[in-house]
């Protein structure tokens, strides 16, 4: 019923031109529907905001899992809309996790009706050492053939699209976000020359799409509103993005670059949300729910990091905030404002 009504949106959207397709033109018929699902939620009187969950990575997926999402469904009788994992954080190129035990939680949360996104911490492919190490020499060496760097980074993308692919032909859409932060320095692909950046940002796209046919993506450029630098800056383009994001590590509720990011059409998100130090549910959710409700109304969803929305305290949510089902398949739950949100 609830992929119907995907499929739905899909066919209503033909004969609009405000709902984008995807910037893949080979996208599956399933990716387009999940955009253009994420497009219509604002236009809604409520049920648009979807609650997610980031779940770690390799094997501790299924625990943190049964621990954040199983948990919140124990607790209210309806499930966190997305599932999130990283396919990276080693400490090097070789300590990579298990990405096939972390995809089985993903396919499961998909074939229940959840969506699903992916975060890439990729290792350093000068130093072979973790994303958070800094030197290298230009972003676009990695798109050269002639320099020795481009084998290693080839070889890394190589093993990244074997894991999507997995889902690919479980028949899972992912929400993929590659180098993101990049307008932040403390990430190897952080700060660098916008037109580097756009480079190999494009240069992972046409391999994906055309070599690797990951048809099931969707493309998520996310920067981080603590930066200083523009959000906008390092935007690739229409023809490479399919959602714009915002990473928010902050006490307060100051999406630097909102207006920026929305005025470029494309659904948006809040990709990754919670306190500047403490993960382990010290934030309060629901002053963010008020906030995107009188601040940032075009925002479709919300991943929340650490022990994120397990620790939604009753007296903190004080009646105002509860989770409903929402229309994406059966089990894709939104936090929903008693404002309409």
């Amino acid at each position: 019923m609830l992929i119907s009504m995907l499929l739905a949106c899909c066919v209503a959207a033909e004969t609009s031109n405000q709902l984008p397709t995807p910037a893949n033109p080979d996208a599956t018929p399933a990716a387009t529907s999940v955009l253009r699902f994420l497009c219509e939620l604002p236009e809604r009187d409520n049920n648009r905001v979807l609650s997610g969950q980031h779940c770690g990575r390799g094997t501790e997926v299924q625990s943190l899992y049964q621990e954040y999402i199983v948990k919140v469904h124990e607790d209210t009788a309806h499930w966190i809309a997305m599932a999130g994992t990283d396919y990276g954080r080693g400490r090097n190129d070789t300590d990579v996790p298990d990405r096939r035990a972390a995809n089985q939680v993903l396919i499961n949360h998909w074939n229940h009706g959840g969506l699903v996104t992916v975060t890439w911490h990729g290792s350093n492919p000068w130093t072979r050492g973790t994303a958070w190490q800094r030197r290298i020499t230009k972003l676009t060496d990695l798109t050269d053939p002639d320099r020795d760097v481009h084998a290693r980074w080839m070889a890394q993308l190589d093993r990244v699209a074997d894991s999507l692919a997995e889902l690919r032909d479980a028949g899972v859409v992912v929400l993929w976000r590659p180098f993101h932060e990049m307008n932040g320095g403390w990430f190897w692909w952080g700060r660098r020359e916008p037109a580097d950046y756009v480079t190999l940002w494009k240069h992972m796209f046409d391999y994906f799409v055309k070599t690797k046919h990951l048809n099931n993506l969707l493309w998520v450029y996310a920067p981080s509103t603590t930066s200083s630098s523009p959000a906008i800056s390092f935007y690739p383009g229409d023809d490479s993005c399919d959602i714009v994001e915002l990473d928010h590590y902050a006490e307060g509720l100051e999406l630097r670059g909102y207006a920026e990011l929305t005025a470029i059409g494309k659904p948006f998100g809040i990709t990754e949300i919670g306190p500047q130090r403490d993960l382990r549910g010290n934030y309060d959710y629901a002053k963010l729910l008020v906030a995107i409700r009188e601040r940032y109304p075009n925002t479709v969803f919300f991943p929340s990091v650490g022990l994120g929305l397990v620790a939604l305290k009753k007296q903190e949510r004080g009646g105002h905030a509860r989770r409903s089902v929402d229309d994406r398949p059966r089990r894709v739950a939104t936090i929903q404002h008693t404002v309409g949100y």
